[in-house]
């Protein structure tokens, strides 16, 4: 399966960084958020077994261990596997991202320029620098 990014995937990733939707395990929580911007980017579902598989953080880190993933980076290693991983460093608009932040590993996804969106309980946040990236993917 060839999965590339579609020709207005800039206006559809924005759009979905935009779509006012609230944090939900399962539905809309770190790991989703990107694989939503990633099915906007291309129309493929990277995550579409794990949506509503879980539905607190307990039951999505057993989730991600039946998955043979200890953390974050490893099920996005899991769920991006056709995807090529790269090297954090050369992380560019529309990348898939796995972060450091205070308060632990989410996910991401590369805006431009310095910055990155990401999804919390308040909403979707724009970061601009200063987390470190622990994991990036490019969609071709």
């Amino acid at each position: 399966m060839t999965i590339a990014k579609v020709d207005n995937w800039e206006s559809l990733l924005w759009a979905e960084v935009n779509r006012m939707v609230p944090f939900e395990w399962g539905f809309r929580d770190c790991a989703l958020f990107v694989a939503d911007c990633a099915l906007a980017m291309t129309g493929h579902d990277f995550a579409a077994p794990a949506r509503g598989a879980y539905a607190d953080e307990g039951e999505a880190k057993r989730y991600m261990a039946a998955m043979g993933a200890r953390n974050l980076v490893e099920f996005a290693d899991a769920i991006f596997s056709d995807l090529e991983k790269i090297d954090p460093e050369d992380a560019m608009e529309g990348d898939l991202l796995v972060v450091e932040t205070p308060v632990g590993n989410t996910g991401a996804v590369h805006t431009g320029g310095i910055r990155i969106a990401m999804v919390s309980e308040d909403g979707v946040l724009l970061v601009y620098g200063g987390l470190e990236i622990k994991a990036a993917f490019r969609i071709p």
